[in-house]
């Protein structure tokens, strides 16, 4: 056998073995980036996603009230909403592979069904 082949047959294991590590790193990043996310639009008054920009201003938004803000700002804003796009699914993967793993999800079945 190869070291390439060897590096294949085994590569399964390894991911299997960083598996928990990577679920809880990703949930770590997610929620941290939704607070942060969450805290800056509170700060801003809304976000650039529920926002708009015309003729050079640049308005971020929450429940229908709209709050002037500069470009940087609005830019910043636009890219964090839709980072959160990214985080949250993987964090909610995270949750649900680690929950899968510890039997969290066969809580309240009988013995036999789990």
């Amino acid at each position: 056998m190869s070291i390439r082949q060897s590096a294949r047959s085994t590569f399964p294991g390894r991911l299997l073995r960083l598996l928990p590590r990577l679920s809880l790193i990703a949930i770590i990043i997610g929620l941290g980036n939704f607070a942060w996310f969450f805290a800056e639009s509170s700060q801003l008054g809304g976000d650039a996603l529920n926002g708009y920009s015309r003729e050079g201003h640049y308005f971020v938004s929450s429940h229908g009230t709209y709050t002037e803000v500069d470009r940087a700002a609005w830019e910043w804003s636009r890219m964090h909403a839709i980072s959160v796009f990214i985080t949250h699914p993987a964090a909610l993967l995270g949750m649900y592979y680690l929950g899968r793993r510890r039997g969290f999800w066969s809580i309240g079945r009988r013995p036999d069904e789990r």
